[in-house]
């Protein structure tokens, strides 16, 4: 059953201002998000939600692969939802995994400094079984930067699926680190399933370097939630269609040109709020009552 929310309405001043935004996000592979990515592409198709604008910044690569692997995380993408939707392929950011050996500390050094200077607006995580986050495994630093790491065990066992019989599965991973993941503005922890009950129930517990997930709690991610919603564990059908709120909300109304909440107030630029503050209210309110957030006022 796909669950469906309309956040996008054709009203072209709404359409004027989402050109505006450079929205960046932060992405995960994997099978979790992909009904998330399918309905974005869906948006794009049929509502014109815009991404030409958009930047994007992966978390990890396999170590061993080149782009156009097929099993690469940047294929991934490519196949679930940039051939689908009009991102620019030059506003694209992944790990390098066919980097050579003696260039590997220059490749993440790129890296981190990239999401130093342009940190995402929302992360979308996944858990892993053993609770790790990106490809930071337990025993992870909460500093840990951007870096060549070795899967474990059940990680490897974990991925076995997505190669075919005679493939090799990649034991080590470039992955951004758990300081990295940090620098992002909104951090969306996405988990389904009865497998991922465990790693999620851990992610909540105390925190520790067992749970790199578990580095999540209480950050404040600068939107106006309080620290308990600042990222969002959940499960079920359900998930899929709060993270896409959020996603949608990053790409049309997120920036420092459109008003941004924080401690109970929006808060606008000059220009925004002389250009937009008539013909747009009904397209922010009616996406912030379905993000949960109270319409905007002025005074």
């Amino acid at each position: 059953m796909r669950i469906v929310h309309k956040l996008v309405y054709p009203l072209q001043p709404a359409l004027e201002v989402a050109r505006e935004i450079a929205a960046v996000l932060g992405l995960a592979t994997g099978s979790t998000p992909i009904p998330v990515y399918q309905e974005l592409a869906r948006m794009h198709r049929e509502e014109g939600l815009d991404f030409s604008s958009v930047r994007s910044i992966n978390l990890d690569e396999y170590y061993g692969l080149s782009g156009d692997h097929p099993q690469s995380y940047r294929h991934f993408m490519h196949e679930h939802l940039f051939r689908h939707v009009n991102i620019q392929r030059c506003n694209t950011h992944f790990l390098d995994g066919s980097v050579p050996q003696d260039c590997i500390d220059r490749e993440c050094d790129r890296y981190e400094a990239l999401v130093s200077s342009c940190p995402p607006d929302i992360w979308l995580l996944g858990i892993g079984l053993n609770g790790h986050i990106a490809f930071n495994e337990p025993g992870s630093a909460c500093e840990s930067r951007t870096r060549l790491v070795s899967l474990t065990p059940s990680t490897i066992e974990a991925n076995r699926r997505f190669f075919g019989v005679d493939e090799q599965v990649p034991t080590s991973s470039l992955t951004v680190g758990i300081s990295t993941i940090l620098k992002a503005r909104k951090l969306v922890l996405l988990a389904t399933g009865d497998a991922k009950k465990c790693a999620v129930d851990a992610a909540f517990a105390s925190v520790s370097s067992d749970c790199p997930a578990s580095f999540l709690q209480g950050t404040d991610c600068g939107s106006g939630w309080t620290s308990s919603d600042s990222f969002a564990c959940l499960q079920g059908q359900f998930s899929h269609s709060i993270i896409l709120r959020l996603l949608v909300q990053y790409i049309f109304i997120y920036s420092h040109t459109v008003p941004y909440y924080q401690g109970q107030q929006y808060y606008f630029s000059e220009q925004w709020y002389s250009t937009h503050r008539v013909q747009s209210d009904k397209y922010f309110n009616q996406a912030l009552k379905c993000l949960g957030m109270p319409d905007i006022s002025y005074t």
